[in-house]
């Protein structure tokens, strides 16, 4: 029993060993290419190999140690920018959505917020100027979120609004919501908020036929029946 015992620790240390110098063997491979340019057209010295494999074997704990407590940290700043947001504290979410981002800095989540954020201290300056400068930083936001998740949903109809409500740039908005719904046809507020683009162009008898398909078909009670209001009133209208 003592005899298995043994052979299991054995074992088990060996094998521990031997993914330790695996590991280390990984890093060496991986760091060689970034030493100085000196060796960029010639062999690098055998000294200098040992010197980088100790290094290794001093620091990796340190190294690992490290971007674990970055990424916590990062972690740390997206929950803060989170439950600021939820409680409508705009100002607050952006900056810890800015720092959460110097350690995510390709995550598209992190940039919708950001532009969501932006947005809504926009709409609440006073200074139309600054006002005009924070909604252009919410469509460089948005669009950078878009670059780095294709078909991303959310931040294709917070662009599209923007464009249409606070940039009033009608011809922007056009091509997000059609691709929306080429996406998902029964995207409901996509096609809720494309019915209301037709009607800004003056193409009523378009906006009628969505506002009739959303009544009919849309999942949730309340858009049905706003957009069966929403029909009758351009009906009306024409009459």
């Amino acid at each position: 029993m003592k005899k298995t015992l043994f052979l299991l620790v054995l074992i088990s240390i060996l094998a521990l060993f031997f993914s330790c110098d695996k590991t280390r063997t990984k890093i060496l491979e991986r760091i060689l290419p970034t030493e100085s340019g000196d060796y960029e057209n010639e062999e690098i010295s055998r000294k200098r190999i040992k010197e980088l494999e100790d290094s290794i074997a001093k620091y990796s704990k340190d190294v690992d140690r490290v971007v674990s407590a970055n990424a916590e940290i990062g972690v740390y700043y997206r929950m803060l920018a989170l439950e600021y947001f939820d409680f409508k504290m705009y100002k607050h979410a952006l900056e810890n959505l800015e720092k959460s981002m110097e350690y995510y800095p390709t995550n598209p989540v992190l940039f919708y917020y950001s532009g969501l954020s932006k947005a809504n201290i926009a709409r609440s300056e006073i200074d139309e100027a600054k006002s005009l400068l924070m909604l252009r930083e919410a469509e460089i936001y948005y669009t950078k979120a878009i670059k780095l998740r294709k078909n991303y949903s959310d931040a294709m109809y917070a662009l599209a609004i923007l464009y249409m409500f606070d940039l009033y740039s009608l011809d922007d908005a056009r091509p997000l919501l059609e691709k929306l719904i080429s996406i998902d046809p029964q995207n409901w507020e996509a096609l809720s908020l494309y019915a209301r683009y037709n009607v800004e162009i003056g193409d009523f008898d378009t906006a009628i036929e969505i506002y009739n398909e959303i009544s009919e078909k849309a999942w949730d009670d309340g858009m049905k029946e706003q957009a069966a209001l929403n029909r009758d009133s351009l009906l009306a209208g024409r009459l």
